[in-house]
């Protein structure tokens, strides 16, 4: 299926304001991917269907779930929000032909992370976060411009750092803090 084409299946699945989110990641990650000599193509690629499981219905997500046997963890079960990310991956594969394990990888853990996450996940993973129309309030507004500063030059850096800003978010907004995330969080720190 060509770029294109991709473009056209995403606009009957997703809200204007969600496929252009879905542009603006997949335009940031071809940026993040050119800064670092990496795969321009595959980035844009995997940003661009981050989120096409975003406005699918929750029972029809589930009914996926169950037909793959997908093991989301207890945390994950909890929080619907994030089904998505799963959920995209197996439509990703399934109506989109897409078999490249990364661009499926970077669309499982865009919301989560993971331990061990490839190149192509970190990339969307900070690219989710930084996109320009992203904006934030108080002390994160410094923390998101810090991150799209150091993604130039880091990759491994705003990973770090994307990490810290989502865990901070999360607890500012009393939200699910995901088991996923903590684990990529230790791992990072192990390895810094």
């Amino acid at each position: 299926m060509n770029l294109e084409s991709i473009k056209s299946k995403l606009q009957d699945l997703l809200s204007e304001k969600r496929l252009n989110h879905s542009i603006r990641v997949a335009e940031t990650a071809q940026e993040i991917a050119d800064y670092h000599g990496l795969e321009a193509d595959k980035a844009y690629l995997a940003g661009l269907l981050h989120d096409l499981a975003r406005e699918i219905d929750l029972d029809k997500q589930k009914e996926i779930f169950e037909k793959n046997v997908v093991n989301l963890r207890e945390d994950e079960i909890a929080c619907p929000g994030i089904w998505h990310a799963f959920t995209g991956a197996i439509i990703a594969k399934e109506e989109f032909g897409i078999n490249d394990p990364e661009i499926l990888e970077a669309i499982r853990y865009h919301s989560t992370g993971n331990k061990n996450l490839g190149v192509i996940a970190k990339i969307i993973y900070i690219a989710d976060v930084i996109e320009p129309e992203r904006t934030e309030s108080g002390d994160r507004v410094a923390a998101l411009e810090f991150i799209r500063t150091i993604v130039k030059t880091d990759l491994n850096q705003a990973l770090v750092e994307a990490v810290k800003f989502r865990l901070q978010k999360s607890l500012h907004l009393h939200s699910a803090i995901f088991s996923r995330t903590i684990e990529l969080q230790d791992e990072l720190s192990e390895s810094g």
